[in-house]
């Protein structure tokens, strides 16, 4: 039982194990409110069925593969909106959900109208109707490939980060990094303080634009980091903790 938030993003009560459906028995967000909350905060969401259909999404989702909502439903999430060299993990991670699993942060392509690849940091979970596991709900967030991005839970730890992230930090692989204390470990000494407080505000859902994050890069040189601190929620609806990216 978690904290359920308005599309205003206001406190508005609790959440109970996940999404429930339009007229459902009101202990928490139905389907349409949570995807209207999630294209407030900029997020992709799409729900498929048990054989992994999308039948629902939010405005954002389509807008980031450059189709209209008509088009996007009926179609097999993991073979036509993820990127080919994706489609093995994400269909193991749609079946995990199915089962009541909720995944951990990962880096997934979608494919947009134009058959581009458009990089997502993205996370899958069981979808609910009145306490029934219905199929999936899978939330993303579009990962440029020229801005570094850093996925934090709510303690601050780093739980993703994308190949422009590991390359500013000097690293190779993205488990240098995993688990590591964002503000206490990677962020330049002269940064912490700005950093601890933007990440703070996004958590509390009040996203901050056009923060600079001084990380600690190559050579114990800083790098600047120029972007955004957002709050990221969990596809059952919960805080989650944040994107910091730039």
């Amino acid at each position: 039982t978690t904290q359920r938030l308005s599309p205003s993003g206001e406190v508005a009560g609790t959440l109970v194990s996940g999404v429930v459906a339009e007229g459902g028995d009101g202990t928490g967000m139905t389907e349409s409110e949570l995807l209207a909350l999630l294209d407030k905060m900029g997020i992709s969401a799409w729900l498929t069925d048990t054989s992994g259909v999308v039948d629902e999404c939010n405005k954002s989702a389509c807008m980031l593969v450059d189709r209209t909502k008509e088009e996007v439903m009926g179609m097999q999430f993991a073979e036509e909106v993820v990127c080919e060299g994706d489609r093995e993990a994400a269909k193991a991670t749609l079946g995990e959900a199915m089962e009541g699993s909720e995944s951990e942060s990962s880096f997934m392509g979608v494919v947009g109208k134009d058959g581009s690849d458009v990089g997502t940091m993205s996370e899958m979970g069981p979808r609910r109707q009145r306490g029934k596991l219905t199929g999936a709900m899978v939330v993303a967030q579009r990962s440029r490939d020229d801005k570094a991005a850093f996925k934090l839970d709510t303690d601050g730890k780093v739980v993703g980060c994308n190949k422009k992230g590991l390359e500013v930090l000097g690293l190779e692989k993205e488990e240098e990094v995993l688990g590591k204390e964002f503000v206490g470990e990677v962020v330049a000494e002269e940064g912490k303080e700005a950093a601890a407080e933007a990440i703070g505000k996004a958590l509390e859902g009040d996203a901050q634009h056009g923060t600079k994050t001084a990380l600690a890069g190559k050579d114990g040189e800083s790098v600047v980091l120029d972007g955004d601190t957002t709050q990221r929620l969990s596809p059952s609806g919960e805080v989650a903790g944040t994107l910091v990216s730039g």
